[in-house]
């Protein structure tokens, strides 16, 4: 037997079985598909049949295909073609039934109808369509009709010439290398998220590149003599090796075919396989300069950041991807993340204790910068109790990463200010280099100047001022306690400036002003030294019987020990009958100084009869409202007021202040819980309103 090659002959044939009958003549396709498909929607299992055609389109029989299960039916292409080729088919429909009753077409309806157009095309025989038809109701669904594209020839020669391409035939006395293929899948947690199991016409939509990072190896081998891309893709979900650790080969996935080191990758489509770009290329492509922008502006960070819950800065920008990510798959978002990036002030270790950990965050893909902040911003995220602001960004709407570091380091790094032992630098960016005062611990100035080198950064400069302040002789006043071991310590820019006009500032006093003559002062009487609010109303009454004829005025003078009268800031409120608060805006001394409120305030309450002119600014509108609540002011603590002033102030909404006051007011008849309560809502539209000042702030930049 080992010595002889048999011919055989093929004897397959077809055996008729029972039909289906019409009334009608069963002469085109439609009629067929019309009695096929009541009998697959009593079916209470997937059935698949094909229908043959002639080629004039008329139908030849039927063939029941595969019987499944509940909801899945196996379909190999063998077993669909067999009927049409031994009835000489030009053409062959499709049926099968889901007992469901759903016509939406499953993945697995489209990868199958791929795989059938590829069987098609190699047997010369068309796949005219391929219909699903309602379990119950016997509706139907026309692929070709609401998927045109699944049919469209164009998209199957293509990735079949690659295949012939790769796998050549031996040529007599020539070695040929081995062709090996690669099977790749998704990892979790990568940017392949964004586009697991979407064909490449969404990825293109979404603007998603495919790149070997999202991947993961699940099968190296070798292709065998007449193996292709369609039969490996049978074999890994029909007949998978025992040796495959992945999950049955689906779209997203990638085939790698090597042939004398030449690797081609092809992606696992909706339909075919589509041959891939720039697969093997890094995702965000860089030059080395912007490179170089990056890991600086990291490598600083990580000098700088002081660790919050005990984690470092790469550690909390870890801690963020992995955050984005489970958004990204919890919205199904078409985003992928490039880098993640502490900045801000925490970023240069300049933070207050309240400050947000600012992250800034790259992307690719269609979705808008707002849309992406307002949903990495509704679970209020947190690390170690630190609030996290992430600004996602991408080039089309802000710029490249780089451009936008090097604007961040500008606002982060024009202007700082550190302590070292008992003084404190003040640094700041200048036309010729860099500005410097070194201040003692109690902000007194002790030296400065600038240091005239614009080529070097301002951390630069500053290590040369600390180092010539370590060297000098401890006889130096300058000097104070500053050792060649002593810490340079960043400290937050704001708190600073507070401090430095705090230790300069002197109380200004606040007196009343009452003018026979409110037009002019120098016409009439006129007093600017009266403290008592009713002293002032009392003068201002008597001067109503004036035979000047004026109209006498109370306004408010503050002026600062120290300074000349010419600095002093002086405005008119009551002027006849009417109290003018729109005038304010032009004076923010007065607006500013809180014994100017109260006095304004004290005014208001004194003289309920006179009418008020203009807007009511919100410090004001808030200072009446906590003085009406708290008359005997022991009601409200300090903390209390000042949310409440900044609640006023932020939201300009009297009836939420109102309501936000009087519920710390009732504590004892509401209870404490529902203080709080308000209180922890009110901080939180606070932040909101911030949040919103900063977006604003971002884009107008």
């Amino acid at each position: 037997m080992n010595h002889e090659l048999k011919q055989v002959d093929v004897r397959l044939k077809l055996v008729d079985k029972e039909g289906v009958f019409s009334m009608e003549s069963i002469d085109t396709p439609a009629k067929a598909v019309s009695i096929m498909a009541p009998i697959l929607a009593e079916l209470d299992r997937e059935e698949v049949c094909v229908v043959n055609l002639d080629g004039k389109n008329h139908p030849i029989n039927f063939n029941i295909v595969s019987i499944g299960s509940l909801n899945a039916s196996l379909v190999t292409g063998r077993e669909v073609y067999k009927s049409a080729v031994l009835s000489n088919a030009a053409r062959v429909i499709m049926l099968h039934n889901h007992p469901s009753s759903s016509l939406a077409p499953s993945r697995e309806d489209r990868e199958v109808t791929g795989k059938m157009m590829y069987a098609g095309i190699l047997l010369d025989i068309e796949l005219q369509d391929h219909i699903i038809v309602a379990g119950r109701t016997g509706e139907t669904f026309s692929m070709r009709e609401h998927l045109p594209e699944l049919f469209d020839r164009k998209n199957y020669m293509e990735p079949m010439a690659h295949v012939a391409d790769m796998v050549r035939e031996e040529a007599p006395g020539s070695e040929v290398s081995p062709v090996t293929y690669e099977i790749l899948q998704i990892k979790d947690g990568s940017n392949g998220e964004a586009y697991r199991f979407m064909g490449t016409r969404y990825i293109r939509q979404q603007k998603l590149p495919v790149n070997i990072s999202d991947y993961k190896s699940k099968y190296r081998g070798e292709l065998r003599p007449g193996e292709t891309l369609d039969t490996l893709y049978e074999r890994f979900n029909i007949h998978r090796p025992d040796d495959f650790t992945g999950h049955s080969l689906s779209v997203s996935d990638v085939i790698v075919l090597e042939s004398d080191e030449k690797k081609t990758p092809f992606y696992v489509d909706s339909f075919g396989f589509q041959k891939l770009e720039n697969f093997f290329e890094e995702r965000f492509v860089r030059t080395e300069a912007e490179k170089k922008i990056i890991s600086d502006f990291r490598e600083k960070t990580q000098k700088y950041f002081r660790p919050v819950d005990g984690r470092q800065a790469e550690e909390i920008e870890n801690n963020v991807r992995e955050y984005l990510h489970k958004k990204v798959r919890e919205q199904g978002l078409p985003i992928q993340i490039g880098e993640v990036l502490l900045y801000g002030s925490r970023g240069r270790g300049t933070e207050k204790q309240t400050s947000d950990l600012d992250v800034l965050v790259e992307y690719e893909g269609t979705s808008r910068e707002d849309d992406l902040f307002n949903l990495f911003h509704e679970d209020d995220f947190c690390i170690g109790g630190c609030k996290v602001d992430i600004n996602p960004i991408k080039e089309e709407k802000s710029g490249s990463l780089t451009a936008f570091l090097q604007q961040a380091v500008y606002f982060m790094e024009s202007e700082l200010a550190f302590s070292i032992a008992d003084r404190y630098i003040y640094i700041q960016d200048a036309t010729e280099g860099y500005d410097y005062t070194i201040y003692d611990s109690d902000f007194t100035e002790l030296d400065g100047g600038v240091y005239d080198d614009p080529e070097i950064s301002i951390y630069e400069a500053l290590d040369k001022i600390v180092k010539d302040l370590r060297m000098q002789p401890d006889t130096d006043r300058i000097k104070g306690e500053i050792t060649e071991g002593s810490q340079l310590i960043p400290v937050n820019l704001e708190e600073f400036e507070e401090a430095l006009e705090q230790s300069h500032y002197v109380s200004p006093e606040v007196t009343y002003t009452v003018a026979e003559c409110g037009e002019f002062h120098g016409m009439g009487r006129y007093r600017d030294d009266i403290k008592d609010v009713q002293e002032a109303i009392a003068l201002w009454k008597e001067f109503q019987d004036s035979p000047l004829n004026g109209i006498p005025s109370i306004g408010i003078l503050v002026h600062t020990p120290g300074q000349t009268d010419l600095d002093d800031e002086q405005l008119d409120l009551l002027s006849g009958q009417k109290i003018d608060l729109d005038m304010m805006q032009y004076y923010p001394v007065i607006c500013k100084e809180e014994a100017a409120i109260e006095k304004i305030c004290e005014l208001i309450e004194n003289l309920p009869e006179v009418g008020i002119i203009g807007k009511v600014p919100e410090r004001i509108s808030t200072e009446l409202l906590l003085r009406e609540l708290d008359q005997g002011k022991n009601i409200f603590s300090d903390n209390e007021k000042s949310l409440i002033r900044e609640y006023g102030l932020q939201m300009k909404d009297e009836r939420k202040t109102r309501e936000l006051a009087e519920k710390i007011c009732s504590r004892d008849r509401l209870g404490n819980q529902d203080a709080a309560l308000a209180m922890i809502t009110a901080r939180r539209e606070l932040w909101k309103v911030m949040e919103k000042k900063v977006i604003s702030l971002k884009y107008s930049n």
